[in-house]
């Protein structure tokens, strides 16, 4: 669910990044960012980047990112259902 969560935040803010202009563009990614840190969402770059740094790379860490990465997918895959259906 947090990384669902995540990949919804993320589309939005790559989203606004695309839409807006000068200013705004950047509030929204500064935005999208600071969300997904402070609700505790699972980004699996974020993820590759602490288990690399950590070097726990194992089965359970693996598993994980993957399950991260289909979360991230998912839920950016269903706001980009919302937006070019509605």
């Amino acid at each position: 669910i947090l990384a669902i969560f995540c990949g919804i935040i993320m589309y939005l803010a790559v989203d606004l990044f695309k839409k807006l202009n000068d200013f705004g563009k950047y509030m929204g990614i500064f935005m999208g960012i600071t969300v997904f840190i402070l609700a505790g969402f699972e980004h699996c770059v974020a993820n590759m980047f602490y288990i690399a740094a950590g070097f726990v790379w194992n089965l359970n860490a693996f598993i994980g990112l993957l399950i991260c990465i289909l979360g991230n997918s998912i839920g950016a895959l269903l706001l980009d259902l919302f937006v070019k259906y509605d």
